[in-house]
């Protein structure tokens, strides 16, 4: 009887403080203390991204300079009806890691002091650090108002980001920042959660002995704690007089999975710290246990949150862009189908990888994700490259090997800046998150792909087309093919277009790949033939509309580069009848005969000759190279195929060239004097000892290209 008074005592308390909107009051003026913003973060083209500069005694000063480690600067933002609701900058401190701590900042401290902390946690720890600052904090300390609802809309809004980079992803919560750790902790499946000085609730903060939750109470981590099935740490000082230590007591006993909670003798509120730093301390060999535990558990993404995210929105020095947008009914039922085929193909295909880098979404796998400083250089290498990575089942002869393959021409990618790869499908496996994930520790920041097709299309396979690149991506837009035939009617199959700018200029890169070739009747191979006409109008009019939307200027440089299906050493050539639907190309060519499909889309793409279109291996070499079904000639003349595991039976000893990168220099303009071609190879990616000779099908066609450093 005497402890149901007590109850009912301390929730008419809690109620009546509610009543009276003190809540409110204690949460804006007590609760959240936000300092004088001393930073500032801007663009800089010195740093190719957004600088984080620090001011003191009144001078500005970059954090390389104050924290000795690279870092790199993004925002996410999040509107609703036309509103931000959520502004937050984040520091990243990488350290090449496949685990990273987000750290959330106790109330009197600003993104600057927990970028230091956040540095020293990445040194000490060696895993990445992401630190960020609340809405209402720092640069928007003048526009927004830090709430309870906001601090945890923010950490959502982080996590959602880093589980596109990360296996395994920790949240280090200290003091008021405990609450928006813990909440969403019970949103995810997260790595380990640690909980430094945290509070039990609001209510207990205003009358220590309160330990009855209340309907009315806030910021209460007491009432959704057990909800957590991630380890949870929890280290407190003893003499903390501002939270006091019965907090964690409290939460302790209400963890389902608490994996340490140590007392920090002596300790006090705002040196607790220190233990995590010291490398004798119990803090930091617990916390080391718990990052490099190996029955840790990677990251599960919550399908009903992504959900929730339809505006955010990442902000780099060009502007905004979309990273998640679903509005429809028809992309909502879309993104169900693609959460479940996602994961299915983990289980079934590749169990042996941890779930990485997924995107729930079919047209938002895409955008750069982070900005770091690249180092300006006067050559450039640009890979194209057919990975021959198709679905699961789909196979020449038994076995393509398609894991190992990927896995080694991930380590291909190190000598290349920008990469367009084709045949990268994502459908019933995972290698196409794998490639992104591994691509992004290799230094490719900035990532595009083809997006998968719609829930009601008849297509059931993504594009496979993806272009990395270590310089930054200001904008990217795709185009599909008004149809394709065959096996290839099961691809979204189109062209992948990307702006990047290097070293101050522009470079547009269209990166495709067109309907393949099918032996056998005449019919097929006239269809084949004709699709392809199709598609190459299709492209020419998006390259024309993309350059104009863009604004290109005459010294961009304007690559058409990938698989055209279209090989220029068949002599035979096809029949007239097949131009017959295309008289205008038809009479172009001067109604041959018979016709060399290469003459079909040097004259497309020239715009009957008005453009230049560049062949750029033909130009340096003077004849067409092989790039698919390749062969050597013994001394009496007999052709051996150079590869047999991976290439189609049937085009054995073709010697075919296929792969191709052009340049488009438009009617009237030259060539651009900021960009100069030097050198253009055929990539054989050979192996040895393995039961494949080459990493592909096809040969890669690589680029070095000079360019001018903006002064």
């Amino acid at each position: 009887m005497q402890n149901n008074n007590k109850q009912v005592r301390e929730s008419w308390k809690m109620s009546l403080i509610n009543k009276f909107g003190l809540t409110q009051i204690i949460e804006h003026n007590l609760i959240f203390q936000p300092p004088k913003p001393n930073y500032q973060i801007k663009n800089s083209q010195d740093f190719n991204g957004l600088q984080f500069s620090v001011e003191i005694n009144g001078n500005w000063n970059d954090l390389n300079k104050l924290c000795n480690i690279q870092y790199r600067v993004s925002i996410i933002k999040e509107v609703q009806n036309n509103v931000t609701v959520s502004y937050v900058p984040i520091i990243h401190y990488s350290c090449n890691s496949d685990k990273v701590i987000i750290l959330s900042h106790s109330n009197a401290i600003d993104l600057y002091l927990a970028s230091k902390w956040g540095a020293k946690i990445c040194e000490l720890y060696q895993v990445d650090v992401m630190c960020y600052d609340y809405s209402g904090y720092g640069i928007t300390k003048k526009t927004m108002k830090p709430s309870e609802l906001g601090i945890s809309r923010d950490l959502s809004n982080v996590v959602a980001l880093a589980q596109n980079q990360y296996n395994y992803i920790f949240l280090w919560g200290f003091s008021i920042g405990s609450y928006p750790t813990v909440d969403v902790a019970t949103q995810f499946q997260l790595s380990g959660i640690i909980l430094q000085a945290p509070l039990a609730s609001l209510g207990r903060i205003i009358d220590n002995r309160n330990s009855f939750y209340s309907e009315h109470d806030k910021f209460s981590n007491q009432s959704i704690i057990n909800k957590i099935t991630a380890p949870i740490l929890i280290f407190h000082g003893t003499k903390d007089t501002i939270i006091k230590i019965n907090h964690s007591e409290q939460l302790s006993k209400c963890c389902q999975n608490l994996f340490a909670f140590i007392k920090v003798e002596g300790a006090n509120h705002n040196d607790i710290g220190i233990a995590a730093e010291t490398q004798d301390s119990d803090v930091y060999k617990s916390i080391k246990q718990l990052l490099h535990n190996q029955n840790i558990l990677p990251i599960k993404k919550v399908f009903e949150l992504s959900l929730k995210f339809d505006n955010l929105i990442i902000i780099d020095q060009i502007g905004e862009q979309k990273i998640l947008r679903k509005k429809s009914i028809k992309n909502m039922i879309n993104k169900v189908v693609h959460y479940f085929v996602q994961n299915f193909e983990n289980y079934l295909y590749f169990f042996n990888y941890q779930l990485i880098n997924q995107q729930m979404s079919s047209n938002s796998e895409q955008v750069p994700l982070s900005f770091e400083q690249i180092p300006e250089k006067d050559i450039i290498r640009i890979l194209t490259y057919n990975t021959f990575l198709r679905p699961p089942f789909v196979n020449n002869n038994g076995d393509d090997y398609k894991n190992e393959r990927c896995e080694l021409i991930i380590k291909e990618l190190m000598n290349f800046d920008i990469v367009c790869l084709q045949e990268v499908f994502g459908f019933l496996n995972s290698r196409k998150s794998i490639l992104k994930h591994k691509a992004f520790k290799l230094g490719y920041t900035y990532q595009a792909v083809s997006p998968s097709p719609s829930f009601f299309s008849s297509q059931m396979v993504d594009g496979g087309l993806v272009t990395l690149s270590r310089y930054p991506i200001l904008y990217h837009d795709f185009k599909e093919f008004p149809y394709g035939i065959l096996s290839d009617n099961l691809s979204n199959k189109g062209i992948l277009y990307t702006k990047i700018q290097v070293n101050g200029q522009i470079l547009h890169i269209f990166n495709t790949h067109l309907q393949a070739s099918y032996v056998g009747n005449d019919s097929n191979v006239r269809a084949t033939v004709s699709t392809r006409i199709d598609q190459l109008y299709c492209f020419k009019k998006f390259v024309h509309s993309t350059l104009q939307q863009q604004q290109a200027q005459e010294n961009d440089l304007i690559l058409l580069l990938g698989d055209y299906n279209i090989d220029s050493r068949y002599e035979q050539g096809f029949p007239n009848e097949v131009l017959k639907q295309f008289p205008i190309l038809q009479q172009q060519l001067g109604n041959p005969q018979r016709y060399q499909e290469y003459d079909s889309l040097i004259t497309i793409m020239t715009n009957n000759g008005k453009d230049k279109f560049i062949n750029l291996l033909l130009q340096q070499e003077g004849k067409f190279l092989n790039t698919y079904a390749d062969y050597v000639e013994d001394e009496n003349g007999q052709k051996k195929p150079l590869e047999i595991q991976l290439t189609d039976k049937a085009d054995l000893l073709t010697g075919q060239c296929l792969d191709y990168i052009f340049q488009l220099i438009p009617e009237n303009q030259s060539n651009p004097n900021t960009f100069q071609i030097k050198q253009v190879n055929v990539e054989k990616f050979f192996v040895e000892g393995l039961k494949f000779t080459q990493l592909s099908d096809h040969y890669g066609v690589s680029c070095d290209i000079l360019v001018k450093l903006n002064q």
